[in-house]
């Protein structure tokens, strides 16, 4: 067995016998877990991160959950339902949260600074959990470093020490987790390309725009309040906006939109993007974009607003940003 694997469990029997002599009795509870993780390194470090917190609640969860679903789930791979009984013992503020990285494409990396801010913009970030002198910011950023502690994110190795500008990924088997759980939820959709689209009542969609080839296969539903438009690739180059793909006049109660390296047609935004007054969050990273509309200034909700374009791209920008008093986060084009 992976060593490892054998000194997250040494640490969780010590830290869950306060430091004494392990009692015997935790012995045969450690194989029981062992087994039912089948061997898989992933769902057993996962495991022992949570078992090894001092939330005493969140580790008898963990426990219950796992030892008392005897039940093979037929259809999943291996160990996937000990990764199960992790998330349903996670805290509830947390959870939300968790499900949200299902949205991002297998393998890519999750910048932290982009997912507290997206976190907020969807009002899953709680200001009572906020001291006197955080922000937001510093309660998501609190919230990914508690998923990291319980080896549910992994960070990219960088020198800096800010944790908001880290970046993160998960594993494809926890992505899976993720995405399972938020459908049966219907907390988010991942609108696929080459297959027919069934409409479902999430609020939350993720267009994977390599993969998106007719605008026929289905629209997202029209209480969408999220709308990511990624390129799973992981190259710089992105991908053209679909003529016609949406009427946004439709979409007026979206909160969230992240165009992710869209290059649009004639350099200019799709019609009814105006209209979206609700917006928290507004992103062109990577994009090809030369006219930013003067209607920004009416988007008076906006919170975060990314113009970093290509760097091939001049975007010419309105002097109407003095009007969003909201703003909190603000990029401007990489010089």
């Amino acid at each position: 067995m992976n060593l490892k694997v054998l000194v997250c469990f040494v640490n969780w029997l010590l830290v869950f016998s306060t430091a004494g002599p392990i009692p015997g009795k935790l012995v045969p509870i450690a194989w029981e877990i062992l087994a039912r993780c089948e061997g898989l390194p992933l769902a057993i470090i996962v495991l022992a991160s949570m078992l090894s917190t001092e939330r005493e609640g969140e580790r008898n969860r963990v426990l219950y959950n796992l030892l008392e679903n005897r039940h093979q789930m037929d259809g999943f791979p291996i160990g996937f339902h000990c990764l199960q009984s992790a998330y349903y013992a996670l805290p509830l503020r947390l959870k939300a949260c968790f499900v949200y990285l299902g949205n991002f494409p297998n393998n890519s990396r999750i910048q932290v600074e982009k997912l507290c801010q997206l976190w907020i913009a969807e009002g899953l970030i709680s200001a009572e959990d906020r001291a006197s002198e955080e922000t937001m910011m510093d309660v998501a950023a609190k919230y990914f470093g508690e998923l990291v502690a319980r080896s549910l994110v992994t960070l990219e190795e960088d020198e800096v020490s800010d944790l908001r500008l880290m970046s993160g990924h998960i594993h494809g088997l926890i992505r899976s987790l993720c995405i399972t759980e938020g459908r049966e939820d219907e907390f988010f959709e991942i609108m696929p390309g080459s297959e027919p689209y069934m409409i479902s009542k999430a609020q939350r969609c993720a267009i994977y725009f390599d993969k998106y080839y007719s605008v026929s296969n289905g629209i997202p539903s029209a209480n969408l309040r999220s709308l990511l438009c990624l390129n799973s690739e992981q190259s710089g180059q992105g991908s053209r906006w679909p003529q016609g793909l949406f009427d946004f006049r439709k979409l007026r109660p979206l909160r969230v939109l992240d165009f992710d390296r869209v290059s649009f047609q004639d350099g200019n935004l799709p019609q009814g993007v105006g209209e979206l007054v609700y917006l928290r969050y507004l992103s062109f990273r990577g994009c090809y974009l030369e006219d930013l509309p003067s209607y920004i200034g009416n988007l008076l909700y906006l919170q975060t607003l990314d113009l970093r374009v290509q760097k091939d791209c001049i975007l010419t920008i309105p002097n109407v940003i003095w009007k969003l008093e909201r703003l909190r986060h603000l990029y401007f084009p990489l010089a």
